[in-house]
């Protein structure tokens, strides 16, 4: 995707972000998710080595979803397999975009790999999907339901679903069937 497109997405999805924190916005459960930096890359979250206080730390966006609790049994038990571990969230350009600092961000990668799995929900209600789905739509992305979409693109495919007032990110997008509470 061309520098371009990103430049566009941002803005369409900070207007969308804007509203939802407008409406949605809580004291007592918004926390604010380290500022992305340039540096930062897939490579990066990969060669760090996690301690405890490097794991997720994001405030839950709804009260019964956690990192360790986003995806089904059997997927976790896959991440752990397939040697992903817990990592403190990075910048990712398309949830950046997408969430701006709220709702709940979950990364996993493997060490010494930039193989790295994202997870991200955030509130918002039905006319805000819309409005997310639409720019994503026009961004390049592919419906594949009347509540989701998911991006195509070779080594940054990714998915966004909505379902009871809560938008979920995947990426890889093949992991949009494993979140919990999208089942």
């Amino acid at each position: 995707m061309t520098q371009r497109r990103y430049a566009r997405l941002t803005l369409l999805a900070a207007a969308a972000v804007a509203a939802l924190m407008a409406g949605c916005a809580s004291p007592s459960t918004d926390v604010a998710a380290p500022a992305p930096t340039a540096t930062t890359s897939a490579s990066d979250l990969a060669t760090t080595t996690p301690t405890p206080a490097e794991t997720p730390t994001t405030a839950p966006s709804s009260a019964q979803t956690t990192c360790p609790t986003a995806f089904v049994d059997a997927e976790n038990a896959k991440l752990t397999q397939d040697g992903l571990t817990p990592r403190s969230p990075g910048a990712n350009t398309d949830l950046d975009a997408l969430a701006g600092a709220t709702g709940l961000r979950c990364t996993w990668a493997k060490p010494g790999t930039d193989i790295v799995v994202w997870y991200g929900e955030w509130p918002g209600d039905l006319g805000t999907w819309e409005d997310v789905r639409t720019r994503l739509l026009a961004d390049g992305y592919t419906a594949t339901g009347d509540l989701s979409v998911s991006r195509p693109v070779s080594e940054y495919d990714s998915a966004v679903s909505y379902r009871g007032g809560m938008l979920y990110y995947v990426s890889p997008s093949s992991l949009i069937a494993s979140v919990r509470a999208l089942e």
